[in-house]
């Protein structure tokens, strides 16, 4: 595991604490769309959505743990420039990549 410093943390746990609420929404419309039936192309690319929309939750957890490559903390970092300033800048400035012994 790599060593992590306190503002990749802070800076996953913001984008943690605005993706989760939103993928719960899109988990609830992704089962009454279920319930309802396939019905056009526009509710394959909802489904798509709804699917991707846990592999970023993923990667966050997996950097705020130290388990993930540098590369993944930088893409996650443009990412978080994308929902905030803020955070995307705690993830790209803070330490990362010293494996702990």
């Amino acid at each position: 595991m790599k060593k992590v410093s306190s503002l990749v943390k802070m800076g996953c746990l913001i984008c943690l604490i605005i993706l989760i609420p939103v993928s719960i929404q899109r988990l609830i419309l992704l089962k009454s769309l279920i319930n309802e039936g396939f019905n056009d192309f526009n509710d394959f690319d909802f489904y798509l959505q709804a699917i991707l929309s846990f592999l970023p939750i993923y990667l966050y957890i997996r950097v705020f743990q130290g388990k993930a490559s540098n590369l993944v903390r930088i893409l996650l970092g443009i990412l978080g420039l994308l929902f905030l300033l803020i955070p995307g800048l705690f993830i790209l400035s803070g330490e990362y990549g010293e494996y702990e012994n």
